[in-house]
């Protein structure tokens, strides 16, 4: 199962392909369904055991403990789910809970939180829980970017989230196995409105030497090759 997890994550952070009168594309590939048993769905999901508490990923039933008797194991206990309507999973509540969770730790209602995601076995380093934030190593950091952004997105206010998919998307360009000169015009493009506008958000008080810096990355880029080619991160931690 953990190699058919990696191999989806890898599809979810893209695939390049050539495509005639195209060129290169990037093509991230998402499960919309799968058929799977509880062990695997609560991996894909990201929820807890399917015998824990909130373990049904359609709606909020929250289980309760059943004690039993036999000859064999004179007491034991398994977790039942007694009939009855629950509230149903959405998007939107499914989303503030694992930025909760995250926060915390621990579960919320079922859901693990970014502490949980799993991400590729070549990442040198996971990121922590979302509180431990302002102690993250830089391969932290780019594991977030790279496969925990979509649960960070869905936690920021709008004006915040338009501005953050910037810099996400333009990462991520820079970060392909193959540029071509469009990428680098649209790299230099986001990247540029991603300064303009945090100015404006945050104020002249933090345009600081490393935010215009990122104004220069698609230089780089065009001189040197993809992000990965150069990367500081392995040396940062």
């Amino acid at each position: 199962m953990d190699m058919i997890y990696q191999e989806c994550a890898q599809l979810e952070a893209g695939v390049t392909f050539f495509i005639p009168g195209v060129g290169e594309q990037n093509i991230k590939f998402f499960i919309i369904a799968s058929c799977t048993d509880k062990p695997a769905q609560s991996l894909l999901t990201n929820m807890v055991s399917h015998n824990a508490n909130y373990s049904c990923a359609k709606c909020f039933t929250e289980g309760e403990n059943f004690t039993i008797y036999s000859k064999k194991v004179r007491k034991s206990t398994i977790k039942v789910f007694p009939y009855r309507n629950d509230e149903v999973r959405n998007n939107s509540i499914c989303n503030n809970l694992a930025i909760e969770a995250g926060q915390h730790g621990s579960p919320v209602k079922g859901h693990a939180g970014l502490s949980s995601v799993k991400i590729p076995t070549t990442t040198s380093r996971r990121f922590r829980t979302i509180k431990h934030i302002a102690r993250f190593k830089a391969n932290e950091f780019r594991s977030l970017m790279h496969h925990g952004s979509t649960v960070l997105l869905q936690a920021k206010l709008p004006k915040y989230r338009r501005h953050f998919a910037l810099l996400l998307a333009a990462v991520n360009i820079a970060s392909k196995d193959i540029i071509d000169n469009y990428d680098i015009i649209l790299v230099k493009e986001l990247l540029h409105q991603y300064v303009k506008d945090w100015q404006k958000i945050f104020g002249l008080r933090h345009m600081s030497s490393n935010i215009h810096s990122l104004l220069h990355i698609h230089e780089s880029i065009q001189f040197l090759g993809p992000l990965y080619m150069y990367s500081a991160f392995n040396f940062e931690g």
